[in-house]
């Protein structure tokens, strides 16, 4: 899984970058057009499908690849996020000062330790975390109602592209190189298939993005999306 979340990110980070460029789109833009097209919704969306899908099976192996995910997925948003409007030595001076990396570190080291913290402590820990997800909603819908509907241009229409079609196929490819088979295959294809992620607009917020193009990214990779996972969950399932 590790393997494959490399190769996916990787690809489809180089994609974005690719179109960037061949739109000679600006820092801000660019930015935000590889977040849309690296960083899926496999959380909000994918975990529902997955189980649809796939039943408690599926639920579990789709928590491992976002178990996997998480640290590309929120070091390499804020990193690029931040590379969008910063040079390379303000970006790290700001990564460093990001909690995130921090917490993650401390996380892992009790995990490896088996230290169990207090329930006065993981407590409120836990009841922030069950905020995260109403919150992300909450962000996205602000976002959106700030957008601009309007005609779906050729930048747009690339973000959207790539992170549908151009994104299945990608990981189908993955998934040959490091030899996945079986429902963890079918589940790991799915996610990545997902449409673009919430969480990249809050980075864009923070750090100076095109937060119009990453929230009409999200906006139309979604309604999109009711159109082609049906057709990706019947290869899947095929």
């Amino acid at each position: 899984v590790v393997g494959f979340t490399a190769i996916v990110f990787g690809v489809m980070a180089l994609l974005g970058l690719g179109f960037s460029k061949w739109r000679k789109l600006d820092a801000a833009t660019t930015s935000s057009t590889i977040l849309g097209t690296t960083l899926f919704n496999g959380f909000n969306l994918g975990f529902p499908m997955a189980a649809f899908a796939f039943g408690e099976e599926g639920l579990l192996l789709a928590s491992v690849l976002i178990a996997v995910n998480t640290i590309p997925h929120n070091a390499f948003g804020m990193f690029i996020a931040a590379r969008g409007a910063l040079s390379t030595r303000d970006t790290i001076r700001t990564m460093v000062r990001m909690p995130f990396l921090y917490a993650l570190g401390l996380a892992v080291t009790l995990r490896v330790a088996q230290i169990d913290l207090p329930s006065v402590v993981m407590s409120p820990v836990e009841s922030m975390g069950r905020a995260a997800i109403p919150y992300t909603i909450v962000c996205l819908g602000m976002e959106i109602s700030r957008m601009q509907v309007g005609r779906i241009g050729p930048n747009l229409c690339g973000i959207v592209l790539l992170r549908l079609l151009v994104a299945p196929l990608v990981a189908i490819a993955a998934t040959e190189i490091v030899g996945l088979t079986g429902t963890l295959r079918s589940v790991v294809i799915l996610q990545a298939s997902m449409p673009c992620a919430i969480v990249p607009i809050i980075y864009a917020r923070m750090f100076g993005g095109n937060v119009d193009v990453l929230s009409r990214a999200v906006f139309y990779s979604t309604l999109g999306s009711l159109f082609t996972l049906p057709v990706l969950l019947a290869y899947l399932q095929g």
